[in-house]
């Protein structure tokens, strides 16, 4: 709620969570997740429902490691497995699926739209990333994080300019002391 320039805010951020833990060696656990970040489906009504993520918003917790995407209407359908073969291991595999809240706003990114698509025509499908991790922590003063990253496009991207898929690969070690 509020006022954007002449606008009045009407929109809505919301993120659910469920997962399951089996009492089963190397700990299988289980996730499925949903994500709405609201969207504007009459731009230029003087009502403005894209939701407005705090401080940016970018953050892999909520939108895959690669981090191509931002709360502001967005869709996502999450589901992850994680298992722990050791204490200090774990592996991690997570699927999202991306779609436009509104076919006639924006794909946005943080502090700014992506591409958009004002007939809506395009449809809403902003694609799939599969991630793939691991988190080692051999000692109390080192932990090790990486993985690989994969995002196809969807109709949404490929009707609206380049569509090239894409894949991330990442290390990660910190030292505490």
């Amino acid at each position: 709620m509020g006022n954007r320039g002449e606008d009045d805010i009407s929109a809505y951020g919301l993120a659910t969570r469920l997962g399951y833990t089996f009492g089963l060696p190397w700990k299988p656990h289980v996730m499925v997740q949903f994500i709405n970040g609201s969207g504007d489906n009459k731009p230029n009504d003087g009502r403005s429902g894209t939701f407005d993520g705090v401080f940016s918003g970018a953050d892999s917790v909520l939108y895959g490691w690669m981090n191509m995407f931002f709360w502001s209407n967005t869709r996502e359908y999450r589901v992850d497995a994680t298992v722990s073969p050791a204490d200090k291991l774990s592996f991690r595999a997570e699927y999202h699926y991306f779609t436009l809240d509104e076919k006639k706003d924006a794909w946005y990114y943080p502090g700014k739209a992506q591409r958009r698509d004002v007939t809506g025509n395009s449809g809403r499908e902003l694609g799939h990333e599969i991630d793939l991790t691991f988190n080692w922590k051999p000692f109390s003063w080192l932990d090790i994080l990486g993985g690989y990253c994969m995002f196809f496009s969807g109709e949404f991207i490929e009707k609206t300019g380049p569509a090239p898929d894409a894949s991330w690969t990442f290390l990660q070690t910190v030292f505490f002391f």
